[in-house]
């Protein structure tokens, strides 16, 4: 479906119609256009609005009844997620003077992200507004940064990254609650997980750390995630689905978990290279990328080998950050109204 004009009927099944990636890019170079109209110049009024188009940002500013249309350079990046586009947004809102900044987006991965860049925000208070028409909330998050403290903030993107996200799979069986108790209960744990995203590719150091976490994971305190699949198989007999990984399995999803926390670890860096995937857990053809289970000879074909987990994707409802005058669009994916 091709947007024409800001009179064109709107799609019925709006979020399937922005699940469809090339919907969401032509609603945002509609917009490009469209919002250079004098008609929506009582709209814009005396805010600022900032909509990002492909590897640009541009704001939008009324001047003498007339709307004009500038670069941003330093929201201009080559990042393509909006989850982590948005803590760029934040932080040039923070720079200008904003004390608070909302954050509209339903994903787990957004306020992961702005827990661990809190700090960096000044004075600026970080609220993500989540839920729907009839039932919303504001969650305050530099509330929930101060009480947890940078400790345990430095290591939530490794954790999120390497318990399950959009990006990578999670163990079965294994919930993000358990891993965070472990977090917080054992120093040496948050450091391997604080570890995580720091360099690329991972280090031989941090793949043992990583190693260490996943037995305390599976109830194990060793540091050999082999013999301790070997011994809940010998004991316990469970289903293939709920034992260990093998190490071979596990040092690829560790890359996996690596390479995500590293470009998320980036997102205030606007100039930050993008490094490719091919080698981070991923192998390159010709379509798509897709994960590398393991690499050892004896294990390909053996699927009881591969970690036996599941990915959850979520389709975002409206990606955008607000201050009191600006209006910031990183994916747009809803209208935002804001009075």
């Amino acid at each position: 479906m091709k947007i024409s004009s800001g009179q064109q009927q709107v799609p019925k099944q709006w979020k399937k119609f922005l699940s469809y990636g090339p919907n969401k890019i032509g609603l945002v170079d509609f917009l490009y256009e469209e919002w250079m109209k004098s008609t929506y110049a009582a709209m814009i009024s005396t805010r600022s609005v900032f909509l990002t188009h492909k590897e640009t940002c541009h704001k939008y500013q009324v001047l003498d009844s007339c709307v004009v249309r500038e670069e941003v350079p330093e929201l201009c990046t080559q990042q393509e997620e909006a989850d982590y586009r948005m803590l760029l947004h934040v932080k040039h809102a923070s720079d200008v003077g904003h004390q608070t900044a909302i954050i509209r987006s339903p994903d787990t991965d957004v306020q992961v992200l702005a827990c661990y860049f809190q700090p960096q925000m000044h004075s600026c208070q970080i609220l993500v507004h989540c839920g729907n028409k009839t039932r919303s909330r504001f969650v305050d998050i530099m509330s929930i940064s101060m009480s947890l403290g940078p400790f345990i903030c430095g290591s939530l993107p490794g954790l999120h990254a390497f318990t399950g996200s959009d990006y990578n799979s999670a163990f079965a069986g294994k919930g993000r609650k358990k891993a965070f108790e472990l977090v917080k209960a054992r120093p040496d744990l948050c450091q391997s997980m604080q570890s995580l995203g720091n360099h690329i590719p991972i280090s031989e150091e941090c793949l043992s750390a990583v190693e260490v976490f996943a037995c305390a994971l599976y109830g194990g305190d060793g540091d050999s995630i082999d013999e301790l699949r070997y011994r809940h198989f010998c004991s316990k007999n469970p289903p293939s689905n709920r034992l260990p990984p093998c190490r071979d399995a596990l040092q690829k999803h560790a890359s996996r978990a690596n390479y995500q926390a590293f470009i998320w670890k980036s997102a205030l860096n606007a100039t930050e290279e993008i490094p490719s995937p091919q080698g981070n857990g991923w192998q390159l053809e010709t379509a798509y990328c897709p994960s590398i289970g393991w690499t050892n000879p004896q294990h390909q074909g053996q699927y009881w080998n591969s970690l036996n987990v599941h990915v959850v994707h979520n389709v975002p409802v409206l990606d955008a950050v607000a201050t009191q005058t600006e209006w910031h669009v990183v994916s747009v994916v809803a209208v935002l109204k804001i009075v």
